[in-house]
């Protein structure tokens, strides 16, 4: 089962959050004015039962190694789109199955479906042979039959399959499912999401402990993710097979690293393949939104120091290639707007950042970007290999019940 968000409702105001966007649409039956913090609006709208505010942003989800026995369960939520892999046009002559587990794990009863597995293929691809089209031979298929499906669906009509899909009284594979589209959804509007995610953990915490696939979903989505990362100034763009060339050339360019970073030791190739490819760090090319220009890049790494191991500390790493660009407030804001969508994801336990002691611009950047100072690298904590000089560590942790 694989379950990725492939897109989201942007506002084409303010920093483009969908909760910005739905406390415009709620405060216009109320003639009121934002004050900042749509999060604490939405918040009280929802407790008071007024959802309908939240109709107007919706998610996309491409779920892939699931059952046509899950999907159609999925479709019968008719407050959505969806569009299917269709087994009328795709042949289906070597099809995957979803077992479930009292089958798989019973000696016996993955005996018994194994044989009648290897029937149902058989008949299917005889009756192709046959001249049978593929619309008509797909009737020899059972529920087991793996499909793919993209979904959308509006926040209110989110909120509500959450609701009764992740209970004990639903199905396994669709309960699971449904946990996966939490997981996602829930760090891009915590506001909306925040309070079912915690109660149906309180009352449920083993369908989103055994769900682990849930934890890499999420992991595995930065990168689309981090397209959300934009505002009026700067937009983070993640690193792709168009950009990447930009990024190695800063990387080997002694003047585009500026004083306060080295020219890595890296072949062309090595540095791609890291920019493209790192399993613990995503990158990002900054660009300044206005006009798109390439203004540098821009990294954050996963880190586990906490004790618990789920647990993530996030390393931010900048840098503006440009010399005549730096100081203009365009690394600041890019931290600023990392930071503060890191600290939404819940398996986050802090963010932080490190520069050397000397480098006053940088550290006044941080502090800008809404970092607090807290003392020297290397940290008892941070156990982060530095260079010689002496560096100022940097820190916000996510303070919530489950965080200290």
């Amino acid at each position: 089962m694989n379950v990725e968000l492939i897109a989201i409702t942007r506002y084409l105001r303010g920093d483009g959050t969908p909760e910005e966007l739905l406390e415009h649409a709620g405060r216009a039956c109320y003639r009121s004015e934002g004050r900042g913090d749509p999060g604490k609006f939405l918040q009280a709208r929802i407790r008071e039962g007024h959802e309908s505010i939240i109709e107007h942003a919706s998610a996309t989800f491409e779920i892939s190694g699931i059952s046509r026995a899950a999907s159609h369960q999925l479709v019968r939520h008719r407050l959505a789109s969806y569009s299917q892999e269709s087994q009328r046009y795709v042949s289906m002559s070597d099809p995957e199955w979803v077992l479930p587990p009292a089958v798989a794990e019973n000696p016996v009863a993955r005996m018994i479906w194994d044989e009648f597995a290897d029937g149902v293929k058989s008949t299917y691809q005889a009756l192709r042979e046959l001249g049978v089209r593929k619309e008509d031979a797909r009737f020899a298929l059972p529920n087991a039959t793996v499909t793919r499906i993209v979904v959308t669906m509006n926040f209110r009509e989110l909120l509500h399959v959450f609701r009764i899909r992740i209970s004990p009284a639903a199905q396994w594979e669709i309960r699971g499912v449904c946990v996966r589209m939490l997981e996602l959804v829930f760090p891009i509007a915590p506001s909306v999401f925040g309070d079912l995610r915690e109660e149906l953990r309180t009352k449920y915490l083993s369908f989103f402990e055994s769900s682990a696939l849930a934890e890499m979903a999420v992991l595995e989505n930065r990168k689309a993710l981090g397209s959300l990362l934009r505002n009026e100034m700067v937009t983070l763009e993640p690193v792709n097979e168009d950009n990447v060339a930009l990024l190695v050339k800063w990387t080997l360019d002694p003047v585009a690293q500026g004083p306060y970073k080295r020219v890595p030791a890296m072949t062309t190739e090595a540095l791609r393949d890291l920019f493209l490819h790192a399993a613990d760090r995503w990158y990002f090319l900054i660009r300044r939104t206005a006009d798109q220009k390439p203004l540098g890049r821009f990294y954050y790494r996963a880190w586990r120091f906490h004790p618990d191991s789920e647990k993530i500390d996030w390393e931010l790493n900048i840098l503006i290639a440009d010399p005549a660009e730096r100081g203009k407030g365009y690394g600041t804001v890019a931290q600023a707007l990392a930071l503060k969508f890191l600290l939404q994801l819940p398996e986050t336990h802090s963010v932080f950042a490190y520069t050397f002691a000397t480098n006053e611009a940088e550290r006044r950047a941080l502090q800008k970007a809404g970092f607090e100072e807290a003392g020297r690298m290397p940290s008892s904590y941070y156990r982060v290999k530095l260079p010689p000089e002496e560096c100022v560590l940097y820190v916000r942790r996510r303070i919530d019940k489950g965080c200290a």
